[in-house]
């Protein structure tokens, strides 16, 4: 199936790149983690003591790629340089890396990476900055492919401003290419199904050299010391979210167990102490949503969605939001009554756990130079054993690759992708772990755990890439069925619903036309 389907790519690809300049014109599975503890953590299995894991079978194994060789030829990349926000810099740092060494221990692990990458497979990496908004890189990418400009082997930009075009047909289907093994851990197999429009068309590449995807994705970050000020061992949270506990109803009992009004002023505001705190609403609620998977989508039997968010999960769920973002004990900044940020509240050890941070977050001095002792921990499950979900930020940056790479690269293409994930994975992982997010990776095995749940996680994507296309039916309307009424999310929906199944039929529709499905 898969050699008919680039075969006819091929013989088309002509073809289809003049059918798409009116197009453009107009429009201007789980990863298995058996050594787990316990059904549904998706724990690594580590030994008691505190040395690190021991090397495995498959890293003994003769290097698939060893004595290739493709003659110099360089990979030319197209790589977002824009920062995602003030505390959460560009990851081209990590992904082109400096062009020497600097003595900072994960952007040189970068650079000797690259180096080993072009020294392995005789070719050379040449990375094109460009610092384009969410809203504008959809535009930059489409100009090269209604021009045929094969400029780039591959663009690494926006989820938020790139799935459009993966029904307009601009790039190639990942599971076509013969070098890329998605069952390995360097790849997010569940977040790139999960992402794509037809799970048998995944054109957005998600893995460790595209190290947005990680960096972006959503953390809670704990107070170690309140906890043990509060609850006793200061581990105890990571025992409970091992043994599969960590669940919404347990962290909604923290939020009234951990209220203190400290200042004595009878209201909620930024000098009491709080389970939980955040900046506003919306942007928080957003890693709750996805991480919970209350179900927004199924699949059909071709692979396209369905709408399914409207359940007794959902629900269910919205009635734990509205205690965490809603209730007396509430430590979200937008209600608070005056007082500290929600950051300077956490920062000064008056809360226990903040929100709507990233991973990468943690490389900014807010937590760097805090005087507690802080860990991270996922988000938390609908269920005990449930599994725990990585929400990735809907403006993390993926990989793709665009239909004006022929048939004849897909195998240098795809060898200079699948080599540059397998050591990101092995080497710069470990070392930006330990050096840019003091996270001991390599020396505490609980931080090691959590961070491996953390990243071997991530998706349930479907909602940040494609909410808006169905005007928020999937997000944000569960947003504001909480804040402005009453959690009655039925009467937004069944508003919404048919309308919405409309548009999903035109978009399928458009989507067999331009990537020639059943042809």
């Amino acid at each position: 199936m898969k050699t008919t389907r680039r075969a006819k790519k091929a013989l088309c690809l002509l073809t289809a790149l003049l059918m798409l300049l009116p197009v453009f014109a107009a429009c201007s599975e789980s990863k298995e983690n058996t050594d787990g503890e316990k059904a549904g953590t998706d724990a690594p299995a580590v030994s008691s003591d505190n040395t690190a894991p021991e090397e495995t079978e498959e890293e003994t194994e003769p290097d698939p790629f060893a004595g290739r060789s493709y003659n110099g030829r360089s990979f030319r990349v197209s790589s977002s340089t824009n920062d995602a926000e003030s505390t959460l810099v560009s990851s081209n740092y990590l992904i082109e890396g400096p062009e020497e060494l600097v003595g900072d221990a994960a952007p040189d692990e970068a650079f000797q990476r690259n180096k080993r990458v072009e020294e392995l497979l005789d070719i050379s990496l040449e990375f094109t900055g460009v610092n384009y908004g969410y809203g504008d890189v959809g535009n930059y990418i489409r100009h090269f492919v209604t021009t045929a400009d094969d400029a780039y082997d591959c663009f690494i930009n926006d989820i938020y401003g790139t799935t459009s075009l993966t029904v307009e047909g601009a790039f190639h289907n990942g599971l076509d290419f013969e070098n890329f093994d998605f069952s390995k851990p360097w790849w997010y197999e569940d977040f790139m199904r999960d992402i794509s429009f037809n799970y048998q068309y995944q054109f957005a590449l998600a893995g460790d050299f595209f190290i947005d995807v990680l960096r972006s994705s959503h953390i809670l970050i704990l107070n170690k010391s309140l906890y043990a000020d509060i609850y006793g061992n200061p581990d105890e949270m990571y025992d409970i979210v091992l043994a599969g506990d960590w669940t919404y109803d347990r962290m909604c009992a923290m939020i009234e167990e951990v209220y203190s009004d400290l200042n004595g002023n009878q209201k909620a505001d930024g000098d009491d102490r709080y389970a939980y705190v955040c900046y506003q609403i919306w942007g928080p609620m957003i890693p709750h949503l996805i991480s919970a998977d209350p179900g927004f989508v199924e699949r059909d039997e071709q692979g396209y969605p369905t709408f399914t968010v409207y359940n007794e999960r959902t629900l269910k769920l919205i009635d734990y939001l509205e205690v965490l973002f809603m209730g007396p004990y509430c430590g979200v900044q937008d209600v608070f009554q005056g007082g500290t940020s929600a950051d300077m509240n956490f920062a000064t050890g008056k809360s226990l756990f903040i929100g709507s941070q990233r991973l990468g977050s943690l490389e900014h001095s807010t937590f760097r130079d805090m005087e507690y002792d802080i860990g991270v921990v996922p988000y938390p499950t609908m269920e005990p054993g449930g599994k725990y979900i990585t929400s990735a930020h809907d403006t993390s940056e993926v990989g793709l690759i665009p239909v004006t790479v022929p048939l004849d690269d897909f195998d240098f293409v795809s060898a200079a992708i699948e080599v540059l994930n397998r050591e990101t994975n092995k080497t710069v992982l470990p070392v930006y772990y330990e050096s840019s997010l003091k996270l001991k990776y390599t020396r505490d095995q609980m931080s090691a755990r959590m961070i491996d749940i953390i990243h071997d996680n991530i998706g349930n994507s479907f909602p940040l890439a494609w909410s808006n296309q169905f005007d928020g039916m999937l997000l944000f309307k569960i947003y504001e069925a909480i804040v402005d009424n009453g959690g009655d999310y039925a009467s937004y929906y069944k508003r919404a619903e048919k309308a919405q199944t409309k548009i999903l039929a035109k978009m399928i529709e458009k989507f067999e036309k331009n990537n020639h499905v059943g042809e």
